[in-house]
């Protein structure tokens, strides 16, 4: 609990103007971009190995529609011009798969795609910095039939990828105290009469 200048105990769990918390931490941590890229990929092709169908379904098989489900994987290198991070990016999807008996089900799969990060910030904030990845995958031409598991497809790729830097803002100087709350609701006065 914090003790403001009248006396008053304000537990911060249950604080209504939020200054206890700004008093306490001394300012507030916020997301600053330090890198951004985004990689467009139209036309590309790949092989899906569909990881695990269910066991009552029959073969051939009809892929529907794939989209990005789940969190993307990544590694990267530098770039020689020393401003920018290849990224090596492995999206795991969902497919949506019909069988010969016209059951619907789900698969998973994954592929693997590459975008460039420009950095807006030194080495030192690089290395702190979170990447945040957002990727969007969709199915050009569908349904693809096949009488395993393997679908050759035609996808449509967007990444957007960020580097984020958290930063303190505020100032621990500017304290204020919790205002005194009555300990019930103050009755109503009715109007005087004339």
């Amino acid at each position: 609990m914090m003790k403001s200048d009248h006396g008053i105990c304000c537990p911060p769990e249950r604080c209504r103007c939020g200054c206890c918390m700004e008093a306490q931490s001394g300012g507030y941590l916020l997301p600053r971009v330090v890198g951004k890229g985004k990689a467009e990929l139209r036309g590309l092709r790949r092989t899906l190995q569909l990881d695990a169908m269910p066991c009552g379904a029959q073969p051939p098989y009809a892929l529907l529609s794939v989209w990005a489900e789940g969190k993307a994987q990544w590694s990267c290198k530098p770039v020689a011009d020393g401003g920018s991070v290849q990224l090596t990016i492995k999206i795991p999807l969902q497919c949506e798969v019909r069988d010969s008996c016209g059951r619907i089900s789900w698969a998973q799969s994954r592929i693997e795609a590459e975008a460039c990060l420009r950095m807006n910030c030194s080495p030192r904030i690089w290395r702190e910095a979170q990447i945040m990845l957002q990727p969007c995958v969709r199915l050009c031409c569908a349904p693809v039939c096949s009488k395993d598991c393997c679908f050759d497809v035609l996808l449509d790729a967007e990444i957007c990828c960020y580097a984020v830097h958290w930063e303190c803002f505020g100032s621990a100087g500017a304290k204020q105290c919790c205002p005194q709350l009555p300990l019930y609701p103050q009755p109503c006065r009715p109007y005087p009469m004339c």
